[in-house]
């Protein structure tokens, strides 16, 4: 089977999918945060333990979001 017929496949960009999918929509249920949010969140993490910053919360917002996009465009590559 290839990777376009699975079923399970999710054919969303990959920073439009969900970081933990539940798989449970019933009833109005949140779907959570996308890859691309939670890969920005792990990056301002790193950011903001590395040190002092020379820039306001926003800069650093910014710049965690640029990794995050960063990450997901390398892995998109490596998907081929």
């Amino acid at each position: 089977m290839s990777e376009e017929q699975k079923p399970w496949r999710d054919h969303r960009p990959r920073g439009d999918q969900e970081a933990f999918p539940t798989g449970d929509r019933t009833h109005g249920g949140q779907a959570g945060m996308t890859l691309r949010e939670y890969y920005a969140g792990l990056a301002m993490q790193g950011l903001l333990a590395s040190g002092p910053h020379d820039c306001e919360a926003p800069g650093i917002a910014h710049d965690a979001l640029l990794h995050a996009d960063a990450l997901l465009a390398a892995l998109e590559r490596s998907r081929g």
